[in-house]
């Protein structure tokens, strides 16, 4: 059975109602028990993250998904880490997390000696 879930617009108190499917939402919000006042749907949407197959150079393989992704990563870790005696951790970096400027600040917290 689904759920619907409402919101009261003044306290922020959440309902969530389940009605078979047949009967689809309820046809007048609930009201809020607290307030009094006609609750709002909050409409959720859980959308599949899109993860193309590519190539990863890091791993050397072919990636279809992320737990893949992170599969090889770990393995790549484990076989860098037996190779060289030095503990790797290697983590897959989302564009967006990555600073432009990182460097630069790398360099010059370098350059002054912190």
């Amino acid at each position: 059975m689904p759920f619907y879930q409402y919101k009261c617009p003044i306290c922020k108190n959440s309902y969530v109602y389940e009605a078979p499917i047949a009967s689809g939402p309820p046809s007048t919000p609930p009201e809020c028990s607290i307030c009094e006042v006609r609750t709002l749907r909050n409409y959720q949407f859980f959308v599949k993250n899109s993860f193309r197959e590519h190539y990863n150079a890091a791993t050397g393989t072919y990636v279809n998904n992320r737990t893949q992704l992170l599969d090889d990563l770990k393995k790549a870790s484990d076989d860098a880490s037996e190779y060289t005696g030095m503990t790797h951790d290697f983590q897959p970096r989302e564009w967006g997390d990555l600073k432009p400027d990182s460097y630069d600040e790398f360099l010059d917290a370098k350059a002054s000696g912190e």
